[in-house]
Formats: structure tokens, sequence, C-alpha cells
């Protein structure tokens, strides 16, 4: 079975033969990605500014703080100014030309593209986040106006995509960070308000054009997940299962929607010892999320592979052999033997287990090195 299949057989609930995996830093993904590049002759003005004139401020060179930042500089100073920014054209030969390159890779793989930053995230990009909750009570015409150009140019990435690499391109990913760590943003007849159809008609585009739509949202968003159903997405990534309540989201949604998880980078990343790590493991492995018969894409195990990273970059600072930093590939690929061949889903935790046993290793090998 293709890594393709494994990846289709999962969101649409065919029983694949193991679990598909994604993380392209180690060598281990059933998935590839297709960019999609700026318009021709597209150039920043400035450092750090997008393609839709978003300003991002990211982390001081040297700090030791590795992420994307966030944007600070807001182009649109007001709705009533829409029609004097730039807005992206989806239409672009030029953003295409990536995308033909990296599909000469792909092989048997799942292959994803996308439109990154897709709807909500954009539109408070672009006006700020108070200024657009305010003007959705003051404004609410022309904050679906500017819903209405911003949908503009995922929906007709997506139609290109079908029109120029239908068959071959396999999931649209988008990303929306939609809750607090208590919920959503807003009410769910606000949401409705403003974003359910569009998302419906996202959603329609990316389906029209042969392809399964992915949505990654951060934060506790418990209700969002039923509307997204409702809208007609494919699959879901959250990677805060502990602040969701990966019993909830089981109980609630197996079955319904493809779940694209891991054991919880904002409360595991950190972990230094296998056994802070090891409770999650059990809940996630045990949970319905994973019973027979409702399979379902997860990260199985993601978050041993970020413990795998953090301790690279320790022993980087303390310049450790290459050689040994190499070690890491192929332990994964060890447990990826596993779960290709252990077939069960409930047999995971085997294989977890075994990379604690790996793990509780490479500490003692970390814990030595800082001895010297």
């Amino acid at each position: 079975m293709t890594s393709y299949e494994i990846v289709r057989r999962a969101i649409e609930f065919e029983r694949p033969e193991r679990i598909p995996i994604r993380f392209a830093a180690l060598g281990v993904d059933d998935t590839h990605s297709a960019g999609v590049g700026p318009a021709a002759g597209w150039q920043a003005p400035k450092p750090n500014v997008d393609e839709w004139g978003c300003v991002w401020e990211t982390p001081p060179e040297g700090s030791g703080i590795i992420n994307m930042g966030q944007p600070t500089g807001h182009p649109l100073s007001s709705l009533d100014h829409m029609d004097e920014i730039p807005w992206p054209d989806p239409t672009d030969d030029a953003r295409y030309e990536v995308t033909t390159r990296d599909l000469e890779n792909a092989g048997d793989k799942y292959v994803l593209s996308g439109s990154g930053f897709t709807f909500f995230e954009r539109m408070h990009f672009l006006y700020g986040m108070p200024e657009l909750l305010v003007d959705m009570h003051e404004r609410p015409g022309q904050v679906l106006e500017l819903a209405e150009r911003v949908l503009e140019f995922p929906i007709g990435v997506a139609r290109e995509i079908g029109r120029r690499f239908r068959g071959r391109i396999h999931g649209f990913g988008m990303s929306d960070d939609w809750g607090t760590q208590q919920t959503c943003f807003l009410s769910m007849p606000m949401w409705r308000e403003f974003f359910k159809d569009g998302y419906r008609r996202l959603f329609d585009a990316i389906h029209d054009a042969g392809m399964h739509a992915w949505m990654h949202s951060c934060g506790h968003v418990n209700e969002v997940i039923d509307e997204w159903i409702d809208c007609g997405l494919d699959v879901v990534n959250l990677a805060q299962p502990r602040n969701l309540g990966i019993e909830e989201i089981g109980r609630r949604y197996r079955g319904r929607i493809c779940l694209e998880s891991l054991c919880d980078i904002q409360a595991i990343f950190g972990a230094l010892l296998p056994g802070e790590i090891h409770q999650p493991v059990q809940i996630s492995s045990r949970n319905s999320i994973f019973s027979r018969g409702r399979v379902h894409f997860s990260q199985a195990i993601q978050f041993t592979i970020c413990l795998f990273l953090s301790f690279r970059g320790e022993l980087r600072l303390l310049n450790a052999p290459s050689d040994f930093l190499g070690l890491c590939v192929p332990l994964i690929t060890f447990a990826q033997f596993f779960l290709n061949r252990l077939q069960l889903l409930p047999e995971i935790e085997f294989t977890l287990c075994l990379i604690h046993i790996i793990l509780d290793l490479r500490l003692e090998l970390t814990s030595q090195f800082q001895q010297l």
C-alpha cells in the first residue's frame, strides 16, 4: 500500500494498514508538500513584509527563539480603504512554477498544497485583531465585504490547482487559529454569521478541484469543529489535545472527521523526562480516537521526535559528534518499522514504550555530555 493510499484511506475511514505519519524533518513522512509561490516579479519592499503587505515582527537574531513571529504592521488602516491596498492574484502563472517543481519529487506520496493563512487569520493580519472584532459589531456589512475579498485568493488557488494539477495534488491545507485557551474567539452565532458560509464555499471549491480540505487550528476549538464538519472539512489538525480534552474530542467527533494530532506540543514539548510524558501517551493510545473500526490520521510519535530535536539542540551547543546526532533518523525509522508491522492501532503504545527506552538512553548520554 503506497503512502498516498494509506493517507487517503485514513481520511476516508477505509482502514489503512497502518497510521500515516508526517515528520519530514527526520525523513518519516507519508505526505509531500507542493508549494504555491509569489506572483511574477513580486519582491518584499522591505524585510519581513509578505505579499499582502503585512509586516511581521520576528524574534531578534541570536535570541535563541525560533518561530515565525507575528504580524504587527497592518496595511488596512480602515475598512473604507479596501480599494487602496493590493490584493494578490491567484491566477498568476508564476505562482504555480513552484508547484510544478515540487511535484517532480512527489513519488507515491499524498501531496498537499494550500494557501497558508487563509480566512480569519488573514483578515486580522490585514486589519488588526482588535479592530476586526470591534467592527464585527459596529460595521458588520464591511467586515463581510472584507471576508469576501480575502476568500477570493484561497478559493482561486484551489480552482487553479484543480485546473492545472487535478489528480496530482490530493489535499489543500490552510490555517486559521480560532481559540483562546478557554473557548472560541467568537460566540457560535456570530461565527456562523460572518464565517460559516465562507468556509462552506471554500471547502466546496477544494472538493470540486479533487482535493481533501485540511485545516490547522490552535486553541480550544471544540465547538468550531462541529461547524467545520457541517461545512465539509475533511481533516483538522489539533496540536493541543490536552486543552481540547482528548476524551471529549474522541467522543464527539470520532467517525465524523479525520483528526490529525499528537500528544500535545504545548504541554509535552518542554518535558525533559520520559516519566513526565508517559501519561499522555497512555491516554491517547487507549482513548476512543484510536479504537478499532474508526481509524484516524494521527502523528502518533511526533511528540517523541520533538524531544529528539530538543536534545539535538542541546547537544549541538556542546559540539557533540555529528555521528551521535545522526542516531535520530535510524531510531525513528526503527519505530516506524514497528508501526508498519503491528497494524493494530492499540499496539501503538508498545512502540511508544520502545521509544521511551531509547529516550532514557538518550537522556543519560545527554547528561554525560553536560558533565564534560
